[in-house]
C-alpha cells in the first residue's frame, strides 16, 4: 500500500512538472534564444526526471542495469539538484538583465557540482550498501550518509528561500493581477517546500542523535508536501500566461472591487448620517449591498467620490478625490480603506463627530 501511495505521489508530480513543460514547450519553441523560458523548461524536466528515477519501475532497472546498488538514489537527487539550479538562473534571467544572468550562470552551476561531487563521494564512502527502497531509514544512521542527506536538503533549502523571497517581491510589484496571484502560489509553493525541507532534517537528525524516530507517516506527509510544492510552482508559473485567456485579470479585478465595496460599506453609510447632502441616494441595507453585483467599478468609484466629498464637508479630510494618492484610484481606494477599517475600531473621528453636532 505504501509502495503505491509512493508512485501516486510522484506521478502526480512527474504529471504537474510535464504539464508546465508542454504549456511553455511553443513559446520555447519559437524563443529559442530566451534565457528565462530555457532555465524554466531545465527546472521541470530535471525535476520531473528526478521524480520518475525515485520509485519503480526506474529505480530498481538503472540499479539493475549498472550493478550498483541505490545506484538510482544519488541520480534522483542529482537531477534534483539540477532542477532547483535552473530554478536560480530562471530567478537570475528575471531580476537581471540577460549579460548579467548569463554572468551568473557559472556560479549557479558551478556551486550545484560542487555539492554534486560532495555527495556522490559521500555515497560511495564506506562498504557497499545493499539495494534498499527505503535508503534513508537503513543507512540514515551511517554519518556519511546523514552527512549526504543534510547536503542535499540544505541545498535545496537555500533554492526554495530564495524562490519564495524573489517570488514575493516581484509579486509585491506587479500590476496584473494574473501575474500577481501566480507569484503568490510559486511562493507558497516555496514555503510548502520548507516543511519538507524540515521534515526530512527530522528524520536524518533524530536518528543520529538518539531521539525517537519520527513517526512513519512523517514520509509520506514529506512526499505529499513534494507533490504540492510541484503543483503550485507549476500552476503559479503558467497563470500569467494562460491566465488572460480566460478573463483571469478581468475576474480578479471585479473581486478586488466588489470587496472593496464591502469594507467602505460602514464608512459610507455611517457618514451618511452626518452628510446626506453629498450622498445621490441613501445606503441600502448591509444585506442588500452584499447582493449587489451590478456595476461593481461604477459603484465603487462613485462611493469613493462620496466619501471624499462627505470627509471634504466634514472638514475631516480637504483632499479631494485622487489628489492625495496622486491620481492613483486604486491607492486612493486602498487608502479610504484603512480609514474604513479605524472607523470600524473607533467610530467617526471626533472632529468629524465635533463638526456633526
Amino acid at each position: 500500500m505504501r509502495h503505491l501511495t509512493d508512485i501516486l505521489l510522484q506521478s502526480v508530480g512527474v504529471g504537474l512538472a510535464l504539464l508546465a513543460f508542454a504549456y511553455k514547450l511553443p513559446a520555447l519553441w519559437h524563443n529559442r534564444g530566451d534565457l528565462s523560458l530555457r532555465a524554466y523548461a531545465g527546472t521541470v524536466l530535471f525535476m520531473a526526471a528526478a521524480l520518475t528515477v525515485l520509485v519503480d519501475p526506474a529505480y530498481g532497472w538503472i540499479d539493475r542495469m549498472s550493478g550498483i546498488p541505490n545506484l538510482a538514489q544519488l541520480l534522483g537527487n542529482c537531477l534534483g539538484l539540477a532542477s532547483s539550479s535552473s530554478s536560480l538562473i530562471f530567478l537570475a534571467s528575471l531580476n537581471y538583465d540577460t549579460k548579467r544572468a548569463s554572468q551568473l550562470i557559472p556560479i549557479s552551476v558551478g556551486t550545484a557540482a560542487v555539492v554534486i561531487t560532495a555527495m556522490t563521494i559521500l555515497f560511495f564512502a564506506g562498504a557497499t550498501r545493499p539495494e534498499t527502497r527505503d535508503y534513508w531509514v537503513a543507512y540514515v544512521r551511517q554519518p556519511e550518509i546523514s552527512a549526504y542527506r543534510v547536503l542535499f536538503v540544505a541545498y535545496i533549502a537555500f533554492v526554495l528561500v530564495n524562490v519564495t523571497l524573489r517570488t514575493l517581491h516581484y509579486a509585491s510589484i506587479s500590476i496584473r493581477p494574473a501575474t500577481r496571484i501566480g507569484l503568490q502560489l510559486v511562493a507558497v509553493g516555496g514555503v510548502v517546500g520548507q516543511f519538507w525541507v524540515v521534515l526530512e532534517l527530522a528524520r536524518v537528525i533524530a536518528p543520529v542523535l538518539a531521539l525517537p524516530s519520527p513517526p512513519a507517516g512523517l514520509e509520506l506527509a514529506g512526499r505529499a508536501c513534494v507533490a504540492i510544492t510541484i503543483g503550485l510552482i507549476a500552476l503559479g508559473s503558467t497563470i500569467p500566461s494562460w491566465g488572460p485567456g480566460l478573463h483571469f485579470d478581468e475576474a480578479v479585478a471585479w473581486i478586488m472591487e466588489w470587496r472593496s465595496l464591502r469594507r467602505l460599506y460602514p464608512l459610507w453609510s455611517g457618514l451618511y448620517s452626518v452628510a446626506s447632502e453629498v450622498m445621490l441616494t441613501p445606503p441600502p441595507s448591509r444585506l442588500a449591498d452584499l447582493f449587489d453585483f451590478h456595476d461593481v467599478h461604477f459603484r465603487l468609484y462613485r462611493r469613493v467620490v462620496e466619501i471624499r466629498d462627505a470627509l471634504l464637508v466634514l472638514r475631516a479630510d480637504p483632499a479631494p478625490v485622487g489628489e492625495a494618492s496622486g491620481g492613483d484610484f486604486t491607492a486612493e481606494v486602498r487608502e479610504l480603506e484603512r480609514l474604513a477599517g479605524t472607523y470600524r475600531r473607533t467610530g467617526l473621528p471626533k472632529s468629524e463627530a465635533g463638526i456633526a453636532s
